[in-house]
C-alpha cells in the first residue's frame, strides 16, 4: 500500500510542522514572558524540532531537550565572562557534551541521542552564510571576518566536544 520511503515522507512532515511550530511558540513566549523565559522556551522549541529530524525516541526526549537547555544556559552565561562566540560556544559545547556523556552512561544508550539536539542549537549558520554573502557582495573585509569566526566558531565545537569526551567518556559509543 506504502512505498518504501513513506517514512521518510513522514519525517519530512513532522520536522516542517516542528519548525512552524516552533517559529509560533517563541514569538508568543518573547510578548508574554519575556526574554529569559522566551529564550529557554524557544531552545525547548527549537531542541523539539531537531529531536524530531534526529529520530529521538519519545521515550528520551526529554533527556535531549535537557540537553538543548544546558547548550543554551552554558552559551548564556558564559557570554557574561567571555565577550567572544568561540569561547562561549567552547563552554556550551563542552557542557553540552558532558551532559550527554552523563546520559549516555546512565540510560546506556548512545551520547549522540543526547548530544544531536543541542548542538546543533550550538552551530553558526546564518553566521557563516552572512560572511559568504558580503564576500560576494564585494565587502571583503567584514566577509573575510565573518568567514574566520565561523571557522574559529567550529574549531570551538569540536574542542568542546573532545574535551567533554575526553572528561567524561561515554560508557555506549556508536
Amino acid at each position: 500500500m506504502f512505498d518504501g520511503d513513506f517514512g521518510e515522507k513522514v519525517g519530512g512532515v513532522g520536522a516542517v510542522g516542528a519548525g512552524a511550530l516552533q517559529s509560533a511558540v517563541a514569538t508568543i513566549a518573547y510578548v508574554v514572558l519575556g526574554v529569559p523565559q522566551a529564550l529557554a522556551l524557544g531552545m525547548l522549541a527549537a531542541g523539539a524540532s531537531f529531536a524530531v529530524i534526529a529520530r529521538v525516541p519519545r521515550r528520551w526526549l526529554v533527556l535531549a531537550l535537557g540537553g538543548c537547555l544546558v547548550a543554551g544556559a552554558s552559551i548564556e552565561t558564559s557570554r557574561i565572562f567571555f565577550p567572544e562566540a568561540a569561547l562561549c560556544t567552547f563552554f556550551g559545547a563542552l557542557a553540552t557534551g558532558l551532559y550527554a556523556n552523563a546520559c549516555a552512561r546512565w540510560t546506556r544508550r548512545p551520547a549522540q541521542l543526547f548530544l544531536v539536539p543541542g548542538m546543533v542549537l550550538l552551530v553558526p549558520g546564518m553566521f557563516g552564510f552572512m560572511s559568504f554573502g558580503r564576500l560576494f557582495t564585494g565587502d571583503i573585509e567584514a566577509g573575510a571576518a565573518g568567514a574566520f569566526q565561523t571557522l574559529m566558531v567550529g574549531a570551538a565545537l569540536a574542542t568542546g566536544i573532545v574535551a567533554a569526551n575526553t572528561t567524561l567518556p561515554p560508557r555506549k559509543s556508536l
